[in-house]
């Protein structure tokens, strides 16, 4: 073997190493369960005084629609919610669990109305 190729084999031994060292350090375990944020009740602000809306809410009325009108979307119960709030709407879907493939219902709810105004399946 030439030194140019001893010296790749141990540069590459030394970056596993650091990198090793550097996961040890920062306490990241691969195999842990992932920690869900506690479920929270913060108001969510509309555009209208009038309409202040928990997370809770939303994630209900979510799940009222897929119940009613997507009924094999409905099984999330075990997942944790996410919403992402957008101009004119809130943005309502569940995130998997680490490592898992597949796709979630993602449903939108007008801030003026609060009515649904599109759901469709992710993949």
């Amino acid at each position: 073997m030439t030194p140019k190729y001893s010296q790749a084999i141990l540069n590459v031994a030394w970056i596993t190493v650091a990198g090793a060292l550097t996961f040890l350090i920062l306490g990241c375990d691969p195999g842990a369960e992932q920690k869900r944020a506690p479920e929270t009740s913060a108001t969510i602000p509309s555009p209208h005084d009038h309409q202040r809306l928990t997370e809770v809410e939303l994630v209900a009325i979510a799940r009222s629609h897929l119940e009613k009108d997507r009924p094999e979307w409905a099984n999330v119960e075990h997942l944790q919610p996410r919403i992402v709030e957008h101009d004119h709407d809130w943005e309502v879907t569940w995130d998997l669990p680490s490592g898992t493939l597949g796709g979630t219902p993602v449903v939108h709810i007008s801030k003026e109305t609060l009515e649904v105004i599109r759901a469709y399946h992710t993949q």
